[in-house]
């Protein structure tokens, strides 16, 4: 994050707005609260006043600052984010925080950075996971299956978008000749830069198969990436007020980001052991779902869970390389493999899966510890210690 302190960064901002976007700003000023935090950037609140108008106009923006260091995706960079939101709210109706303006300097806040519109709402959060604890887990049954329905069909939507109208940039034909063959050819790519020199043996099984049995004639479109609730804002009446975090967008078969939500959908219930949340549409129910909104049956479905098991364990091996290039756990951790998604793989292939041990509860230690650096609520300050208890090797994995 930039090492400027709050008021610099407002006095920045207010000339960014007149210099770079002709915009009269009297002033910009930084929310109260903490800021949020991601893997590839950290995001800031304000409120600008501008006066460029018949009448003063006060707009509470949201932004962005780039994270310098490597991030999770290899493919995924920090402009691709803000394309995507951008091209979206050029070219769709897909709900996306109004695009405002785009900072590739990296002298201005240290970084570049984006400023979007704010949007009020709630995330579905992931900690502490959403079938223990917070507001959906409070929500009667039925409004948490209208929640998954309006969900479901958002991302549908996105899948219904011609990607060669206002898309065409996530083409990329060195890679492949259709966005399935990007998709593979950069998830092998993604795999290499992520092992660090080491083989995950249950990675290295899925791609053959991966290769070996590719569905021959794909449908292609626009794919979110990072299908998962937590990158979607819901409104108070549980519509999806914003869909968020772009930066694994590609080219590729709808089924891939439906089979990346099943996999979180399970993950967090199944492969940690947790009961999930009564109310939630079932696999079956969801895959219908999102099927009507769609307007066709999904194709080969088992084939792009493979896909998203697979990615989510090099996701995996990215993130533990990335706490020990960090300097928080030790190289040698056996948690690069030896995890819950390399389990839930594993299994997946039908070959012996790794035992969860003590390096991932210190791996997972040094993350939550990271992510609740700001000033916690009491609901995080419990969260830690709960979360890390769920994960231990003796209570759940066995």
């Amino acid at each position: 994050m930039t090492s400027l302190i709050k008021d610099q960064i407002a006095e920045v901002l207010v000339r960014w707005f007149q210099n770079r976007l002709r915009r009269s700003v009297s002033r910009v000023t930084l929310l109260d609260g903490p800021a949020t935090s991601g893997f590839s950037s950290e995001t800031l609140f304000a409120r600008a006043e501008f006066d460029d108008g018949e009448a003063p106009l006060s707009r509470d923006v949201a932004i962005r600052v780039e994270n310098p260091e490597p991030g999770l995706f290899l493919h995924g960079n920090f402009q691709l984010q803000w394309r995507m939101i951008d091209s979206m709210a050029s070219h769709t109706n897909i709900p996306v925080p109004a695009p405002i303006g785009y900072e590739p300097d990296p002298s201005i806040l240290g970084t570049p950075f984006s400023v979007v519109s704010k949007i009020a709402g709630r995330v579905a959060p992931q900690i502490p996971n959403y079938n223990l604890a917070g507001w959906i887990f409070d929500l009667p049954c039925g409004d948490r299956e209208r929640l998954w329905r309006n969900a479901l069909e958002a991302l549908a939507a996105i899948h219904r978008v011609d990607w060669q109208r206002g898309f065409s940039f996530l083409d990329q034909p060195e890679y492949g000749r259709d966005g399935l063959d990007q998709l593979l050819h950069r998830v092998e790519e993604w795999y290499d830069w992520s092992r660090r020199g080491r083989v995950h043996p249950a990675v290295v099984v899925a791609l053959e198969r991966l290769r070996r049995f590719r569905p021959a004639k794909p449908h292609i479109g626009v794919l979110w990436g990072d299908a998962a609730p937590n990158n979607m804002i819901f409104g108070e009446d549980l519509t999806v007020a914003a869909v968020l975090d772009w930066e694994a967008a590609a080219l590729g078969p709808a089924e891939a980001d439906l089979a990346w939500w099943l996999f979180y959908d399970d993950y967090l219930s199944n492969g940690l052991g947790i009961a999930r949340l009564p109310g939630l549409p079932d696999r079956q129910s969801s895959i219908e779902i999102y099927e009507t909104a769609l307007g066709r049956a999904v194709q080969s479905l088992e084939y792009y869970e493979l896909l998203a098991h697979t990615r989510n364990a090099i996701l995996s091996m990215r993130s533990v390389n990335r706490q020990v290039e960090r300097g928080f756990i030790e190289p040698d951790t056996t948690a690069v493999t030896h995890n819950p998604i390399s389990r839930m793989l594993a299994v997946k292939l039908g070959i012996d899966p790794p035992e969860v041990g003590d390096d991932y509860a210190k791996y997972l230690r040094a993350v939550i510890g990271q992510k609740t650096a700001a000033p916690m609520t009491p609901e995080s300050s419990v969260a830690i210690p709960t979360v890390v208890e769920l994960l231990s090797p003796k209570k759940v994995l066995k």
